[in-house]
């Protein structure tokens, strides 16, 4: 039941207790007790009111968390099939590239100085090979980067060298020793490196910015990662617009992981800080593994 007006409060309670408000001829104790009867009907029309209110919030809680369980299962579900794709290509499609590279490179060598055109037909084919294969890196970087296994800091490293190198942009990193990063666990490690890789992907396309630092700290059970540029900055009305997929797709694996994500407050020209922060052991669920 809707939360209504008093008046419309008032007419409900009179219409339940039965019978029409007494008149100015009524005697007092009659008012009284009539008086008594309506506020009791109407904290009862009210209780009803809070108790449908409070359904609804449970509902609406429960179906949240519902499609927070979903969006955790589905995140799973693909980082698994991520690595599964990862290891096809690297185990099949990586090494068939590798072995096809070294027949041709043999045939080219053959071929030198004695074949001159089937051995520039070879350097030809090779140069196809090497494009290939530096495709099959590329994708498998970006499935599931195999720098990852030497542990979050070395990824990061590689991840913000490459933006560098792809940018030309300054990019500062800093990051606690290996021992301390080693408490992190597994999943939270992978979500960084994909939040970091998202954030800095932003950068490029959109900030305009010259200078990026990106921070990785470790205090009191958390791990915060932080990304600031000099940028234009993320003005609210582009961080609210529907299609601004890549910070709700972080904000929701965050919460879903026990996380939070700050942005600082616009200022134009001021630039933009991103700040994630999220349990330092904070895993996944064992069937995630």
């Amino acid at each position: 039941m809707m939360q209504v007006e008093q008046a419309q409060l008032r007419e409900l309670a009179e219409r339940r207790i039965g019978r029409a408000p007494l008149g100015p001829e009524s005697t007092d104790v009659l008012r009284q007790r009539h008086e008594l009867e309506v506020t009791q009907v109407e904290l009862e029309i009210q209780t009803e009111a809070l108790l449908e209110l409070q359904q609804r919030h449970d509902r609406a809680q429960q179906e949240l968390e519902r499609e927070q369980r979903l969006f955790g299962h589905l995140m799973r579900d693909r980082e698994n099939e991520r690595q599964r794709l990862a290891r096809e290509i690297h185990d099949d499609l990586a090494q068939n590239l590798l072995a096809l590279r070294i027949d041709v490179a043999m045939f080219g060598s053959r071929t030198a100085g004695r074949h001159g055109r089937l051995h520039e037909r070879a350097e030809q084919v090779l140069g196809h090979v090497d494009v290939a294969i530096r495709k099959a890196r590329g994708l498998i970087n970006e499935l599931h980067p195999p720098v990852l296994e030497l542990g979050l800091p070395a990824a990061m490293e590689w991840l913000t060298a490459r933006f560098r190198r792809e940018t030309l942009l300054g990019c500062t990193l800093s990051v606690p020793d290996d021992a301390a990063c080693r408490a992190i666990a597994p999943a939270t490690e992978v979500a960084l490196y994909r939040m970091l890789r998202e954030a800095l992907a932003n950068v490029r396309r959109h900030a305009h910015a010259t200078q990026v630092e990106v921070a990785l700290r470790i205090s009191h059970g958390n791990v915060t990662l932080s990304v600031a540029d000099n940028g234009i900055g993320i003005a609210p009305h582009i961080q609210g617009k529907p299609d601004a997929y890549g910070l709700q797709v972080m904000a929701e694996c965050l919460a879903e992981m026990g996380g939070d994500m700050v942005v600082d407050e616009y200022a134009p020209g001021r630039g933009c800080r991103l700040a994630i922060s999220m349990p330092l052991a904070q895993a996944m669920p064992p069937q995630a593994r």
